[in-house]
């Protein structure tokens, strides 16, 4: 494994414990990128009609130069009588030259909330773009910069970002509900059918598919492999959670609930080794043997010590 594999492992374990991406405006490209326009003509009998615009492009990952597409749209949702629902917003990267699509990754992505769009995955995290930040990621003055990501995933899998109805450009049909998209079980009926829309569309039923969710995106991606599978027998291959958020009370920090404390500890840690800010014992270990030693410690004596509470002893603080 070359050392930049292991770096953008690393990034991603570093969102993935801090849940904090940033990001800025985009300034102009350094050279045009080819564009072609590829927009269906309006079938009212047709589910699932998108309109697309689509663009070919180069990155760098991992030292190398790739070549993909980009396609970006919208995608109509109708209900079973035919009636449109909603717009739902895309953009997704498909790698060029691929030898056989059906053994080619796709990872669905979206973002939390609920509310929000998939805009931080995608400039921040996993696009074949990113937004320069400052070493603290912090976000640099205005004007904003994009630059190649390296630590994107689009070298191993095609990838996808989702913006759910009611966030980004996804909207409700004129005359529609927007409740009907708000709610749990609404979200994944609505993201669900997108999903399915999508892959009959683009010809991915053999692909292998992965969902990744970030925040209450994790909540979604729980819900959709059994809703996926349950309502179009759509198997997925696997799920990636970020900020993990399946029970709320491990987020709910108060006097009454010890939970959030212990659980939160070993995240803390990884981010002050990935800063340098631990003591030199820990500092100088691996990432991993650290990370163990702040488990281990987390659930055994600082859960004991939270449980005790006001009648732990003066020792025992120390």
């Amino acid at each position: 494994m070359s050392s930049n594999t292991v770096w953008r492992l690393g990034i991603f374990l570093f969102f993935t414990l801090t849940g904090s991406v940033l990001w800025g405006d985009d300034p102009k490209p350094k050279s045009p990128a080819t564009l072609e326009q590829k927009i269906e003509p309006v079938d009212e009998g047709t589910d699932g009609k998108q309109k697309l615009t689509i663009t070919h492009h180069t990155t760098k990952i991992d030292g190398k130069t790739i070549a993909y597409t980009t396609t970006v749209g919208t995608m109509e949702m109708k209900s079973d009588e035919g009636k449109a629902k909603a717009e739902i917003f895309f953009i997704a990267y498909t790698l060029d030259k691929t030898k056989d699509q059906t053994q080619r990754p796709i990872t669905f992505c979206f973002n939390g909330g609920p509310g929000s769009s998939s805009v931080w995955l995608h400039m921040g995290m996993l696009g074949p773009k990113r937004v320069k930040l400052n070493d603290d990621a912090k976000p640099v003055r205005p004007p904003g910069q994009l630059v190649e990501n390296e630590y994107s995933l689009l070298d191993l899998t095609d990838l996808v970002f989702i913006d759910p109805v009611s966030t980004g450009f996804s909207r409700p049909a004129k005359g529609e509900n927007k409740n009907q998209f708000h709610g749990y079980d609404e979200d994944l009926r609505s993201v669900g059918e997108f999903i399915y829309f999508y892959t009959s569309k683009h010809d991915r039923w053999l692909s292998p598919k992965f969902l990744l969710g970030e925040s209450y995106g994790t909540l979604r991606a729980a819900g959709l492999s059994g809703h996926l599978q349950d309502r179009y027998y759509m198997d997925i291959n696997g799920i990636a959670l970020v900020s993990s958020v399946l029970d709320f009370q491990t987020l709910s920090f108060s006097s009454n609930n010890n939970l959030p404390y212990w659980l939160f500890l070993p995240s803390y840690t990884a981010t002050a080794w990935y800063h340098k800010k631990l003591n030199k014992k820990l500092q100088n270990q691996q990432l991993e043997k650290v990370l163990v030693e702040a488990e281990h410690f987390a659930m055994n004596d600082y859960a004991e010590a939270l449980l005790k509470g006001t009648t732990l002893s003066k020792s025992d603080r120390k």
